[in-house]
């Protein structure tokens, strides 16, 4: 059976304790109900430094919870890639990456978030070691060149220092985008919501890194809202994170 643990000792004392540059980061939980970008910003928030810099990428138009979690990490939000730099704040711990969309041209904007994401990923594989969080996943691999680059990235480029943290509302995505092998089998940790469809239980199973898929499927049906079953695949090692902390609440 995993061990529980809430929130501030999962990310303190398992997650930081134990991550390593250039490893990466599963999140997997429907829309609304996990808290995905919540949690991915507490892991962010315990293990970013002006020495390991995280770059979050923001592609929806208004987020509520991205512009305050951004605000709470002290990271600097900038609508382009690179960022203008600050002597005030010359070695930050992180970015936000949020390109402006005018919203009267789809095909543009599209054209727009596609350079800006692309220019940023090539950036940081120039320059090691850092995070970068890809906020979501489905959105970000419909772009042809970004999915080209983020599969180089979640193949090739942890060995050098970058990890690539990623959030998905399903493992196995969708028809337009699908979520291919190379991002379900490289993540170091795992962590998966509860998610009562079928689909996506077995899709889970695809992960489940030596641990039996029956388990995983006992184990993410149990799960709360707002919490998470943890799986670090070099062990394999999981546990179960009572997530909700109303000191993350946005």
């Amino acid at each position: 059976m995993p061990e529980h643990y809430d929130l501030d000792r999962f990310r303190h004392n398992i997650f930081a304790a134990n991550y390593r540059a250039g490893q990466h980061v599963f999140f997997m939980g429907r829309t609304q109900f996990a808290g995905k970008t919540t949690m991915a910003f507490a892991l962010l928030d315990a293990v970013t430094a002006p020495e390991l810099p995280g770059t979050v990428f923001c592609m929806k138009t208004q987020d509520r919870v991205v512009s305050a979690l951004t605000r709470r990490l002290d990271y600097i939000e900038t609508p382009t890639w690179p960022p203008q730099r600050k002597i005030s704040n010359w070695h930050p711990r992180g970015h936000t990456l949020w390109p402006r969309q005018g919203l009267k041209n789809p095909e543009a904007d599209e054209a727009h978030l596609e350079r800006e994401f692309d220019k940023a990923l090539l950036w940081h594989q120039k320059h090691t070691p850092g995070i970068v969080f890809a906020d979501e996943l489905q959105g970000l691999v419909a772009l042809k060149k970004i999915r080209a680059r983020l599969r180089a990235v979640v193949t090739r480029a942890g060995g050098a220092g970058l990890g690539l943290w990623y959030a998905n509302q399903k493992a196995t995505g969708i028809r337009e985008a699908t979520i291919d092998g190379y991002f379900k089998n490289s993540p170091t940790w795992t962590l998966m919501a509860k998610d009562p469809d079928e689909r996506n239980l077995g899709a889970y199973s695809d992960i489940s890194a030596g641990i039996p898929a029956k388990s995983i499927h006992e184990q993410v049906l149990k799960l709360d809202r707002n919490s998470w079953l943890a799986i670090h695949r070099d062990g394999p090692y999981w546990c179960v994170v009572d997530a909700f902390d109303p000191a993350w609440k946005v």
